[in-house]
């Protein structure tokens, strides 16, 4: 049994159950078993384990610790506010899966190898999303139908959604993977593996813009900017920036308007009414109403997964003649779409110190490693915006999304002073 959790071992669980919660949630053996919930159970025996055995134990002045702490125990205390308790649970269970996946991550995480396991494992799950995009890009209706068999009903909704909207929906953040690829890219030593991590790059580019989401695309800006600005000026890298890059945006273009007839160009240019316009106005009355219900309840919040009890019944229904228009109506009524106004309405001015608490000490830090000659750190902090740079106008409170917003940035904490790029070489 020893031998069976050994340390190595717990390790090599935490690895595949990562990859588990990237993966889209697919269906294991029933419909209550999907691979985002297996993963959640290995965190709680990898948890039990490293708890009963004592090993590796966090260090008592890590601020990184201190500070999610700190964040943990605002969140909890909302209940306070809650009318609906069900709803208070059933967020709050994806915070306490959040909590344990920080822990084990912070207590596994340890060696230049480790960071170096968990980057090729990033990659293998984006690898895997963008595979299924592909086959929502040419095949949408195939994939809507074999769909029903293998992935969570709920998630398959949005994708349906979405594509009667012309948009593929996937929540992979594949963004935040481009720094990484980047950096190897330019660094690698083996021609194969160093022209492939520059056609994963030109993959990630292809559907953060046949997507037609405006928050990819400007992920996609975001990540692209500061990862030429602070480590790639060469000649290499101005080839990609000033040839390949916009050759590849150019024919997508082209592609695009010929068979749907919009890009996400237009979108950003809000040439629709209803798709362009509408969703943000939307946006800007949730967060009316958000600051409303926040100030209703200014210490605690109205609890964790409450925002939804404290809407309008106007803001809740669309009469619709159109099924989908009134099912997508409904599921954005959920979330406030905004992760300081989510987090202002449902636990008050009291987590929403603690969140920019903690944004002020990621910043601090950032700002000192950017100047500094550390390379590896600057990937994961590019990476680590990119990513809170869904937050802003998004639903974030995912155990998915959570785990990998906590994931960076242990992945910066534990790779100062980490200067070779052979690190990430696999």
């Amino acid at each position: 049994m020893n031998e069976i959790f050994s340390y190595t071992n717990l390790k090599k669980i935490y690895l595949a159950s990562l990859l588990l919660v990237i993966l889209p949630p697919f269906y294991l053996f029933a419909s209550f078993l999907n691979v985002n919930t297996l993963a959640k159970v290995l965190w709680v025996v990898v948890f039990l384990v490293l708890v009963l055995k004592k090993e590796r134990q966090i260090p008592k002045e890590n601020t990184l610790l201190w500070l999610f702490l700190a964040f943990f125990l605002t969140q909890s205390l909302s209940v306070f506010g809650a009318v609906n308790i069900f709803a208070f649970l059933q967020q709050y269970e994806d915070l306490i899966f959040t909590a344990l996946f920080f822990f084990i991550s912070l207590s596994l995480l340890n060696k230049p190898k480790d960071i170096k396991n968990v980057v090729v494992v990033l990659l293998a799950g984006g690898v895997v999303n963008l595979v299924f995009q592909t086959i929502i890009f040419l095949f949408p209706n195939l994939f809507l139908r074999v769909g029903e068999l293998f992935l969570h009903e709920g998630y398959l909704e949005i994708i349906k959604i979405n594509v009667g909207r012309s948009r593929i929906y996937f929540e992979g953040y594949d963004e935040i993977l481009i720094p990484i690829l980047l950096y190897l890219w330019l660094n690698l030593r083996k021609k194969i593996k160093s022209a492939f991590s520059l056609f994963y790059v030109l993959l990630i580019t292809t559907f953060s813009f046949v997507s037609n989401f405006r928050t990819r695309f400007l992920m996609l800006i975001f990540s692209l900017f500061f990862s030429f600005f602070l480590f790639l000026k060469t000649k290499k890298t101005y080839l990609f920036a000033f040839f390949i890059l916009p050759v590849t945006v150019y024919f997508l273009y082209s592609i695009l308007t010929q068979n749907i007839g919009f890009t996400v160009f237009d979108r950003l240019l809000f040439q629709s009414e209803k798709e362009d316009v509408n969703t943000v106005t939307g946006r800007i009355e949730k967060w009316e109403k958000t600051v409303e219900i926040g100030l209703s309840a200014p210490v605690f919040g109205v609890g964790l997964g409450n925002y939804y009890d404290y809407l309008d019944p106007s803001m809740k229904q669309y009469a619709s003649l159109f099924e989908q228009t009134r099912k997508e109506f409904e599921l954005a009524a959920y979330d406030p779409h905004g992760i300081f106004f989510k987090i202002f309405a449902e636990t008050g001015f009291l987590g929403l110190f603690s969140f920019l608490l903690i944004l002020g000490y990621f910043l601090k830090k950032d700002i000192k490693i950017l100047f500094s000659k550390e390379e590896i750190p600057k990937i994961f902090i590019v990476s680590f915006w990119t990513l809170f740079l869904y937050a802003l106008v998004n639903p974030s409170y995912t155990t998915k999304y959570q785990a990998l917003f906590w994931l960076l940035r242990i992945l910066v904490e534990k790779s100062k002073g980490l200067y070779s790029p052979r690190i990430l070489e696999s």
